[in-house]
């Protein structure tokens, strides 16, 4: 026995079949990505939840999502990175925190009391070092700092993509019964 498809009906038979799947495959693609999104906001490490909060997704074609941050240290976090010298660009001095107790609520910043208790004290020493105030304050000034090599926490490669990968093989699997494919 012989069977013969015309291009014609292949055509067609392959039309019908994209026009079910298209809006399935997008939705599983669209649940994936929120999953991934999601995943990312609870697994990365937080201490401000800057980085937590600036993950986006962008389509970019139409069954192509893609997951990143803008922010510059995101890719540090992840990979890690190497040692560097940091030296400071508009004054003579960094004013580095040694103690938490001088950082404002958001840890970002150095509070300016704190700065003006430490230059108060240095201009009236009253027999103390200048090392021994700086410890006092909490602050230290250095021409430079050097900074360690930082290692990778590696969340994405170790838990985020796994965990997705998992997730849109079940999300395939839900879509394919849903077309007949099992």
């Amino acid at each position: 026995m012989t069977v013969v498809l015309q291009d014609r009906e292949i055509r067609r038979f392959v039309n019908g079949i994209e026009k079910k799947a298209a809006p399935l495959l997008d939705g599983v693609i669209n649940k994936t990505t929120i999953f991934s999104l999601r995943l990312i906001k609870t697994t990365l490490p937080k201490r401000t939840g800057n980085l937590r909060g600036s993950y986006q997704q962008k389509k970019l074609a139409k069954f192509t999502r893609f997951v990143s941050s803008p922010l510059k240290y995101a890719d540090n976090v992840e990979e890690g990175s190497k040692s560097k010298t940091i030296r400071p660009k508009t004054k003579k001095v960094l004013t580095i925190p040694i103690n938490k107790n001088v950082l404002t609520s958001t840890g970002a910043q150095i509070k300016k009391s704190a700065l003006d208790r430490l230059f108060s004290r240095l201009e009236n020493p009253k027999g103390k070092t200048r090392r021994q105030i700086q410890q006092e304050v909490g602050i230290v000034l250095a021409k430079k700092a050097n900074i360690p090599p930082i290692k990778g926490q590696k969340n994405f490669e170790r838990i985020i993509e796994p965990k997705t990968t998992e997730f849109l093989e079940k999300e395939f699997g839900d879509a394919a019964i849903k077309l007949g494919f099992t």
